[in-house]
């Protein structure tokens, strides 16, 4: 277990939304045949997990051991009690995971990052035990694809009288690896705002090194709807 993201969770979807959106419409059409189930690694605040499930018609497994993101995952099953036949929530970190069931795909979106080489190599077998064969793995575009500074970019919404400032950006902390922040600003009513701030190491891949990798694991390059990248495991 963990409590890593206790910050971001809270203001995940506020910010996220508006730009899962095109990702949502694609994994839904990658999975919209997978009567065996689904499979999906780091499942956040379940924005794609009720996506899968509202696309496909078999059972969905979604994995999320950190405990804030599971909450909001949690609370949105309790609004559909038609997914809760359907839908597993997991707690497991992603590379200790066994499934009941093969499944007929595997989705990641935006969490590969947060594997190191060594825990992406644990990951990839996870996946390849739980695939049926010729299964689907589909990920978002691995971006960042280097571990280069990213300059500090920031947003702001308003919800009531509250506004929420958020500040994101990325240092270079060697070896490959790029240290993530985000700064949050809560000013309600024109009052001194609240801060927060949260880190996290992340593993920049690029396309070609991600290709060789699950080459290695016993993948290979499928199709996959415009915005993904797909492979099935021979």
């Amino acid at each position: 277990m963990t409590d890593r993201y206790s910050y971001m969770a809270q203001y995940h979807e506020l910010f996220a939304l508006p730009y899962k959106e095109p990702t949502q419409r694609a994994v839904a059409k990658a999975v919209a045949d997978c009567a065996n189930g689904v499979l999906e690694m780091g499942a956040g605040t379940g924005l794609v997990t009720e996506t899968i499930a509202d696309a496909c018609p078999g059972e969905v497994f979604a994995v999320e051991p950190a405990a804030p993101m599971r909450a909001v995952l949690m609370s949105r099953l309790a609004r559909r009690p038609d997914l809760q036949r359907r839908v597993t929530v997991l707690p497991q970190d992603a590379v200790t995971v066994k499934l009941p069931v093969k499944v007929d795909a595997v989705v990641l979106i935006s969490m590969l990052l947060c594997f190191s080489p060594e825990r992406r190599a644990q990951l990839w077998r996870v996946c390849r035990e739980s695939l049926n064969p010729g299964g689907l793995l589909v990920q978002d575009r691995p971006e960042p694809a280097t571990a280069d500074p990213i300059a500090p970019a920031a947003g702001s919404l308003q919800v009531g009288r509250a506004r929420y400032d958020i500040e994101y950006a990325g240092v270079p902390a060697g070896d490959g690896v790029l240290r993530l922040s985000w700064s949050y600003r809560i000013t309600v009513c024109d009052e001194e705002g609240i801060e927060e701030r949260e880190e996290i190491d992340a593993y920049p891949i690029s396309e070609e090194e991600l290709n060789a990798e699950l080459d290695e694991a016993g993948f290979e390059r499928a199709d996959a709807p415009d915005g993904l990248l797909g492979w099935r495991l021979r």
